[in-house]
């Protein structure tokens, strides 16, 4: 059986009155369903986000979206991948994006750890530690589970503190790693 390869598409909202950027990426078939769903959510006072706010500052008349690039992928991760690659080359403040990359670029809580005995990232089975960090104005707080993959790449998942709570939260990045690097 042949896998499931889908065309991903990165995107980029832009406007004609400064230089500020949206990156986005979807495999939706037309880029023109995804500028109205943004169109939508920009009309809605109700719904916060730099693009948004951006958009209903300068008027959405004066925006639009661009295909930057088309990617075969295997999965979301990969599109991403792909998405903050495109993201890393552009000036970080130009762009309207609140997600992972930026979250990436946060402090990390490393002071007392968060499991005993894995707060060091030279940790034997990977490091578990707890991220606070603003985005943006919004507070992120989360359990994240820090390893090396092939090739020495750098893996990293994260649990939300917010929505499992600190003990659940915990738990599963213990149980995450567990599965990763099985305790023999």
């Amino acid at each position: 059986m042949m896998p499931n390869y889908v065309i991903g598409k990165i995107y980029k909202i832009y406007n004609t009155e400064d230089n500020k950027i949206y990156l986005g990426s979807t495999t939706f078939h037309k880029l023109s369903t995804i500028m109205r769903d943004h169109l939508y959510n920009a009309r809605d006072d109700k719904i916060t986000s730099k693009l948004y706010d951006h958009m209903r500052a300068i008027g959405i008349e004066h925006f639009d979206i661009a295909l930057i690039k088309e990617i075969v992928i295997k999965d979301k991760n990969a599109l991403n991948t792909a998405m903050y690659r495109e993201m890393a080359r552009r000036k970080p403040e130009r762009l309207l994006n609140i997600n992972k990359l930026f979250v990436k670029r946060c402090k990390v809580n490393r002071g007392k750890g968060v499991l005993k005995g894995t707060e060091s990232p030279n940790f034997k089975r990977g490091s578990i530690i707890r991220r606070r960090c603003m985005i943006s104005g919004y507070p992120m707080d989360s359990i994240v589970f820090i390893w090396y993959g092939e090739f020495s790449k750098r893996r990293q998942i994260s649990w939300s503190v917010k929505r499992y709570g600190l003990a659940a939260a915990k738990q599963m990045a213990e149980n995450y790693r567990d599965v990763i690097y099985p305790v023999q």
